[in-house]
């Protein structure tokens, strides 16, 4: 009986089956329990992912490991099933001739094999199933059992739907979308292409090797580089897949460690569209560091790269790396092929903060001078931002009021005191004192000149080239702060030494 036919009898009302000498859906024969055959193939699987204690993980793997030698040792052809080529013993990583990457659930795999369970002829009405079944991102979520209980459906139109229902119930919410984070314009212009980009490669308009798909993101902690991560996820309603260095090296040596960031990667390929972002990639420091766990560093870097171009090479996934010290990460990982796309993350400006505080007080049903405020907060980070938000209104819970402007003045004060006029004026002849230098020994003009919560700082714009005169005039720039300093004030303040970055160092 054909699927059309299976389907009228059951918009007539009819039993379809009693129509036939089927009593139920042909399946394909199963292998008996324990066996370890199939079509006179010796098969291995591991069984690391299926949980349990510690123990009977080990044992899992221990008989994995088992079978494989022994099919090994008679000479025997062998498939070993298992979540990560690491998770093959010695022996089996020593005689395996080729890996293959099981595919990913998709409608076009659910509509083959009701071809084999559902059909006597191995025709199936296309057409018809695909409108009822889940989309391929959705299929993914659903549990081996959920679909072995759907096709045991007695209709292929009743496997779809029980597919669909299951789906929805699974299917996990959009999250967080882009218009929760406020970006520079420097970060949200390639960030909205690349969003573009996206749905354009999902409606099969781009060819995925036609943009870049692999971003870092650079910058001080607290300027929200890994919510743009959730963020971008969410836009592109794409699965996060999350982990950092130390999230790997918490499972232990090098081996598990290894084993670790690759599960992740895995998840990430099988889950496509999706977003991978590791954080604290500056943790995988150069390879050629001194230190005494150079062999360590070197075989997790390597192990990196391989992810890194696997997942570049993987339609669908978006890579992004965050770093607070990209200074320190190996170069090879910050190539063009692994990273196209460096953005810098800093502090927030006038503009950024004036629109950040707009959008967490947009709840608030008051008038604030926001202008003001971020007067007050430039050099602040997005999360201290936010937290001076936090921090006023529980000064307003506190006295049971409305949040109000003198609350949030109340806060900022928290998070850095007003400085006095002769530190304001002391700050503006230092860092004015870098400006005229350089106009004067002809660098190239500052691009800002700003006083921050901790002081001031000059963005000198960089030369391609140097010399020994360019050099020597950069330096004078740089201790052109002093020198104001003494020829207007006096004497020089500790300004020009305060920590890293500084311009004495």
């Amino acid at each position: 009986m054909s699927d059309d036919q299976i389907s009228d009898a059951l918009a007539a009302g009819r039993d379809p089956y009693a129509e036939t000498n089927l009593a139920q859906p042909p399946t394909a024969p199963a292998n008996p329990p324990g066996t370890d055959r199939w079509r006179k193939v010796t098969t291995a699987v591991c069984a690391s992912d299926m949980g349990g204690d510690s123990m009977q993980i080990l044992r899992r793997g221990t008989g994995f490991h088992k079978t494989i030698a022994t099919a090994v040792r008679g000479g025997k052809t062998l498939f070993a099933f298992a979540s990560d080529p690491a998770d093959l013993s010695d022996v089996g990583r020593a005689m395996c001739g080729q890996v293959l990457t099981y595919p990913s659930l998709s409608q076009e795999m659910c509509i083959e094999v009701l071809r084999a369970s559902h059909s006597a002829t191995g025709d199936v009405a296309e057409d018809t199933l695909r409108d009822p079944l889940p989309h391929d991102a959705d299929l993914r979520l659903l549990p081996m059992t959920v679909l072995q209980a759907a096709y045991r459906a007695r209709t292929t139109i009743d496997v779809a739907k029980t597919l669909s229902t299951a789906a929805a119930r699974l299917r996990k919410p959009v999250g967080k979308t882009l218009s929760e984070i406020v970006l520079g314009d420097a970060v949200a212009a390639p960030i909205h292409r690349i969003v573009a980009d996206m749905r354009a490669w999902k409606t099969g308009d781009l060819d995925w090797d036609e943009f870049s798909s692999a971003i870092l993101l650079k910058g001080p902690p607290g300027n929200d580089k890994t919510l743009l991560a959730e963020v971008l996820a969410g836009e592109i309603r794409a699965t996060l897949v999350a982990t950092s260095y130390a999230g790997c090296q918490r499972h232990g040596h090098q081996g598990d460690m290894l084993k670790a960031l690759s599960r992740t990667v895995n998840e990430a390929i099988q889950s496509v569209p999706s977003v991978f972002c590791i954080d604290e990639i500056d943790s995988f420091t150069h390879r050629t560091s001194a230190r005494h766990s150079n062999n360590y560093i070197l075989g997790v870097v390597n192990g990196l790269l391989e992810h890194l171009s696997e997942l570049n090479q993987t339609p669908g996934v978006i890579v992004i790396g965050a770093t607070n010290h990209p200074d320190l990460v190996d170069p090879a990982i910050l190539r063009p092929g692994r990273f196209d796309l460096h953005l810098e993350m800093g502090p927030p400006d006038r503009t950024g903060i004036i629109r950040l505080l707009r959008k967490e007080l947009q709840s608030a049903h008051a008038t604030f001078d926001v202008e003001a405020v971020a007067n007050h907060l430039l050099g602040a980070s997005a999360a201290q931002v936010t937290a001076l938000i936090r921090d006023a209104k529980g000064l307003a819970r506190s006295q049971a009021a409305p949040l109000a402007q003198q609350y949030l003045i109340t806060a900022a004060g928290h998070l850095a005191p007003s400085p006095s006029l002769d530190v304001l004026w002391r700050t503006a002849v230092h860092e004015a004192g870098h400006v005229v230098v350089a106009h004067l020994l002809g660098l190239p003009p500052a691009e800002r000149a700003t006083i921050t919560l901790t002081g001031g700082f000059i963005d000198l714009p960089s030369t391609p080239l140097e010399t020994r005169s360019s050099a020597l005039n950069r330096v004078a720039a740089l201790l052109g702060g002093r020198a104001a300093e003494e020829l207007l004030l006096g004497e020089n303040s500790n300004g020009a030494g305060l920590g890293k970055g500084s311009d004495l160092e």
